[in-house]
């Protein structure tokens, strides 16, 4: 069964409790410029959880168009996508 009670102990309990560690897998979502610049390089997730608000690149000559999978021919990764383990964000910039 799902562990889904948190204990937080200030002090020794009056009688004997099992406890069980509960581990949550942490991905890094890594943000690449590529030439530009970012302020969040990146952020640790679980496993199905969304990105939330992602960062902004800047690149002195260029308008970022937001962040993909791949620099060409990638998914739009958006705020509400959900990663499926490690992955390496590339903006788009069009001049």
């Amino acid at each position: 069964s799902e562990l889904k009670q948190p204990m937080n102990l200030t002090k020794m309990p009056a009688r004997n409790i099992n406890l069980y560690a509960k581990w949550n897998l942490l991905y890094k979502i890594t943000f690449n410029a590529t030439g530009g610049t970012v302020k969040t390089t990146c952020i640790y997730l679980t496993y199905g959880m969304t990105y939330g608000n992602l960062p902004i690149a800047t690149r002195e000559g260029y308008t970022f168009n937001g962040w993909y999978t791949e620099r060409r021919g990638g998914e739009r990764i958006t705020d509400v996508s959900v990663f499926s383990g490690n992955s390496n964000c590339i903006p788009s910039y069009s001049s």
